[in-house]
């Protein structure tokens, strides 16, 4: 058992083979914006009670945690023939800002280890071992025969290479993205009247560095009017790389009637599976604008005007009506005939 400690037994060296801080990563070379997934966990065949003290930074990367450390339940992994309590400290998908060789800094544990006597547990020839056992491991042994040590852990620093996107055949529309995207527009109108908007949807779904991008440039006409768009995101973070769509709605508004056209938007983005440069498209829309229907001065339109007026004497006829019928009302009311 290795929470139990012989006389003569190195302590410390007992502690370094029965905990510890391993940090996996899932590449060490990877591009600019390549999303990079650090987990750091800590193994442990010992009684203790364990702190982070000090989260690993990520300086040269933007970070998105996966998964929450304080919901996370142990597990219990087998290294080297050994079964160990694995407690996860933090996962993360990290996305280099740079090129180059980046160092992500170690994590570090306080700890506070409880090791059982060798000489308490063989006292009486080991003839209460059993129970003894079982209190020390469900905390209720007694102070006499138990041995604590603290100690600080940290993991060793784990080296990232970065490379950097390369020149050749870099787009003019590129702006950072990279992964694997599809883009699209869409008009929430076939036909608008002068005096009305319309939404212009541009939608960039895939999967990648979403963080980095921003509304794709539109080749706006002159006889449209625009405004800047309404940003929307659907992105799942906690998968790696992280994926979803983005979105961006432009309210548009015609400024003369007839076909215009507004050409298709162009997205680039690098492909770090291919290792190149790849760019998307939308298709051209069109904007079928009319003429806006003359309005009244209260602003409600009706068909009277449409039909060339009128209005004001269906409005005296129908006052007329009404007037006739309350006349009546009191002659009948008030008024009494002869036989």
């Amino acid at each position: 058992v290795d929470y139990i400690l012989h006389k003569g037994e190195d302590i410390r060296n007992k502690i370094r083979k029965n905990l510890f801080i391993k940090v996996d990563v899932n590449k060490d070379h990877c591009y600019e914006g390549e999303p990079v997934v650090a987990t750091y966990k800590l193994y442990t065949r010992l009684r203790s009670e364990s702190k982070v003290c000090r989260n690993p930074s990520f300086n040269g990367f933007s970070v998105y945690d996966i998964v929450d450390p304080s919901s996370a339940h142990s597990t219990i992994e087998t290294l080297n023939g050994k079964s160990f309590n694995v407690y996860l400290i933090r996962k993360a998908q990290l996305f280099p800002l740079q090129s180059g060789v980046l160092e992500l800094d170690p994590a570090e544990v306080e700890n506070s280890i409880s090791f059982l006597s060798a000489e308490k547990a063989m006292k009486d020839e080991g003839a209460h071992l059993p129970e003894l056992l079982r209190s020390f491991e469900s905390d209720d042994a007694a102070s006499d025969g138990i041995i604590t040590e603290n100690v600080h852990i940290k993991s060793n620093p784990i080296a990232i290479t970065v490379k950097a996107l390369p020149l050749d055949g870099r787009p003019n529309s590129f702006n950072g993205a990279v992964g694997d995207f599809s883009i699209e527009a869409t008009m929430n109108k076939s036909e608008v009247a002068l005096n009305d908007m319309a939404q212009l949807r541009i939608i960039v779904k895939g999967e990648g560095n979403f963080g980095v991008i921003n509304a794709p440039p539109v080749q706006w006409p002159e006889d449209v009017e625009a405004y800047e768009p309404e940003i929307g995101e659907n992105v799942l973070k906690t998968v790696a790389p992280m994926r979803g769509y983005k979105t961006f709605a432009y309210t548009v508004m015609p400024k003369r009637t007839g076909t215009i056209k507004i050409p298709g938007v162009e997205f680039s983005y690098f492909d770090p599976g291919d290792s190149r440069y790849k760019t998307a498209y939308t298709d051209t829309l069109l904007i079928n604008a009319v003429a806006a229907v003359q309005q009244d001065i209260s602003g409600v339109l009706t068909e009277y005007e449409v039909a060339g007026g009128g209005i004001s004497r269906l409005w005296i006829i129908m006052f007329a009506v009404a007037l006739l019928g309350l006349l009546g009302f009191f002659l009948i009311r008030y008024i009494h005939f002869p036989v």
